[in-house]
């Protein structure tokens, strides 16, 4: 049976989410739990090293967690930790290298109460020194050597294979298994999750099935079910996971075993793999090699600098082009931009009265704004929707034939009663009745708060069906409120006040509070572990305490909204990029058009007024400017990169503007 070496480089070098992942997902824990589902054990190089920089408790404590699977544990280093010395182990001299081992390795033992018998150099940097300390301080083998390597510095003397193990010196040298490919010329790869596409890892793991190599190595990071936005940014990338899941029951389908490197070598000593032929997947297919293209462009312009230079010098060697493409394309790349550009936007009529504790308009009007979502009315004239078009951003729960939408609802209702304070129209008071009647009847009461669930899964967090956040709550709160002014209906306080209940149930009661670290109450509009902290969701929540409060003197309500408010005066510069607002904290995407000048921008507005904290006009100001400052058109630019990435990610094709 043929041999994978499953071999894990985990290094933080940068941030600790590098082996952590982001709030706990995507990082070392991931990838622990997947390889235990397929009862697989893997060798993780591990850069001790960084206790200079990270300290020990962090590497005692993944190094316990991954022997606590019966993985192995091996030495990597990268030398560079602070930034001030050489970027490679070659670029030091013998009695440089060995302090650095010597270092690594005493590190090693006391985490381990064991030497390392086997080391990978960071970037496979290693030179023929390096092989001859390694022999010195008692290592059996070296992972350092891959071909084609221009940090790779092992002499052709020293080794002259190119997938195959040799002993160098009773060193054994397992190199990392490359595989070539002409794309535009013969280029060398290694069989990397991060680089490769799965048809690529087909492809090659094919190849080797049918050649006389008995063996590969497979690389893999503690970040590779990350994605790097620069060199610092990180980001979520499930598509990994979901990538390696494939792959590996592709490879034990095929009747690949997994083994560790210590295993293997045993086997080598034992003569039970054969060690005598070389062998080098090619891969030819075009379409194979495009469908990796993107990958490893990216991460080349991430890791490779002359490559970085080339690429940003041709950027900016056409910025009149790119302005031109910008102006005549922005509209269509970015459609919420015809949407809200014209749209006369009222944020002054909702105190109208200067009486807080009258509701008159709705906080926000936008009075020429044309929605896009199509409604249409039942028998009994109540809102409905047609069943979604985009079926891969939502799916609608199964048994589900008319779909019902509370906010349709509560948002009708706000509107109508707008109308009925304004012109004085009491046959407003039909469609008001109407439409609180059936919330409150839809209302789903759980442990002594209320929700009004969606019947249908928003896959882009990962919200299953029946679903319920801030944003819908604080309009239903805010719409069954101007209810109770007009009745004073004790059943609707009754069902409001559960609502309120709802704000203070954390999320894995079922609620939809999430206190941080800093004892900040964020409102999650979707409620999920690892928090989203979508910043518009959080903020309509206590429109919706606000309005409740101000009718019925509602401490709960207030205390909510004033803790609330809080988070937001804490934590509103995280929301700026520099040039424009950020949707949430989950995601690297700024806001789309519609959302920084139709709902951030007002929304603070409506706090300043509110509270009177100096914080939010400064950012009312800060963020209109990024509207209309010069230098704004080039950041604009990444609006049309994220609205496209969001709409091919999260949205069927043929629904990617709508």
């Amino acid at each position: 049976m043929k041999k994978i070496l499953l071999t894990i480089d985990t290094e933080f070098i940068i941030s600790k989410d590098e082996i952590l992942g982001i709030n706990g997902k995507n990082g070392i824990d991931d990838i622990l739990i997947i390889l235990n589902e397929f009862d697989i054990k893997a060798t993780f190089f591990i850069d001790y090293y960084e206790i200079n920089k990270w300290g020990e408790s962090i590497f005692e404590e993944i190094s316990n967690k991954i022997k606590s699977f019966g993985h192995q544990i091996e030495l990597h280093l990268h030398p560079n930790l602070f930034g001030d010395k050489p970027q490679y182990i070659w670029q030091y001299s013998k009695s440089e290298q060995e302090i650095l081992l010597d270092e690594s390795i005493n590190f090693f033992k006391k985490i381990n109460s064991t030497t390392p018998k086997y080391f990978r150099a960071g970037g496979y940097s290693a030179d023929d020194v390096t092989l001859e300390i390694l022999k010195k301080k008692n290592f059996i083998g070296d992972l350092s050597f891959q071909h084609k390597q221009k940090r790779c510095k092992i002499s052709k003397e020293k080794f002259n294979k190119i997938n195959q193990v040799q002993f160098i010196n009773d060193l054994l040298e397992i190199p990392t298994t490359v595989y070539k490919y002409n794309f535009p010329k013969i280029r060398y790869n290694s069989i990397n999750l991060e680089w490769c596409s799965l048809s690529e890892l087909k492809n090659v793991s094919k190849q080797i099935k049918n050649s006389e190599l008995d063996y590969f190595v497979l690389m893999m990071h503690s970040f590779s079910f990350l994605k790097r936005w620069d060199r610092k940014k990180l980001a979520l990338n499930n598509s990994q996971k979901r990538k390696f899941r494939k792959y590996l029951k592709y490879v034990i389908k095929s009747g690949f075993e997994f083994v560790t490197v210590n295993k293997f070598y045993s086997e080598v000593r034992e003569s039970k793999i054969n060690v005598e032929h070389d062998f080098t997947p090619y891969i030819k297919n075009p379409l194979v090699l495009l469908s990796g293209a993107y990958s490893k462009l990216r991460l080349k312009f991430i890791v490779n600098k002359k490559f970085r230079r080339f690429f940003i010098g041709t950027l900016f060697s056409l910025p009149i082009l790119l302005l031109i493409f910008y102006i005549l394309l922005f509209p269509f790349f970015e459609p919420s931009y015809s949407e809200i550009d014209n749209v006369k936007i009222d944020t002054e009529t909702w105190n109208a009265d200067n009486n807080i504790h009258t509701i008159e308009n709705n906080f926000i009007d936008l009075n020429n704004y044309k929605k896009n979502v199509k409604s249409y009315l039942d028998s009994k004239g109540i809102i409905y929707r047609n069943n979604f078009s985009d079926t891969r951003k939502y799916i609608l729960k199964p048994g589900i034939d008319t779909l019902y939408v509370a906010t349709d609802m509560a948002g009708q209702l706000i509107k109508d009663y707008t109308k009925f304070k304004s012109e004085k129209d009491s046959s407003y008071l039909n469609t008001i009745y109407k439409y609180s009647d059936w919330l409150k009847t839809n209302a789903e009461i759980r442990n002594d708060f209320a929700v009004w669930p969606y019947h249908f899964k928003f896959t882009k967090y990962d919200m299953d069906y029946d679903w319920c956040g801030s944003w819908a709550l604080g309009t239903i709160l805010s719409s069954i409120s101007r209810r109770i002014e007009i009745s004073g209906d004790s059943s609707f306080i009754n069902l409001a006040e559960k609502t309120v209940n709802t704000f203070e149930t954390k999320i894995e009661d079922g609620g939809i509070l999430y206190v941080d670290e800093d004892k900040n109450l964020w409102f999650e509009e979707y409620p999920t572990i690892p928090p989203n902290h979508v910043l518009n969701g959080h903020i309509t929540g206590l429109f919706g305490l606000y309005d409740y409060w101000r009718i019925t003197d509602n401490k709960k309500a207030k205390i909510l909204f004033d803790l609330g408010i809080k988070t937001v005066v804490e934590n509103l510069d995280k929301y700026d990029s520099g040039y424009w607002s950020y949707y949430d904290q989950q995601y690297p995407y700024v806001a789309d058009y519609y959302y920084h000048k139709g709902v951030h921008i007002p929304q603070l507005k409506v706090l300043y007024q509110i509270t009177g904290k100096k914080i939010f006009k400064e950012y009312v100001d800060k963020w209109e400017n990024y509207l209309s400052e010069p230098y704004f058109t080039i950041f604009k630019l990444k609006l049309i990169v994220d609205g496209l990435h969001r709409r091919f990610v999260y949205k069927s094709f043929f629904t990617l503007g709508k």
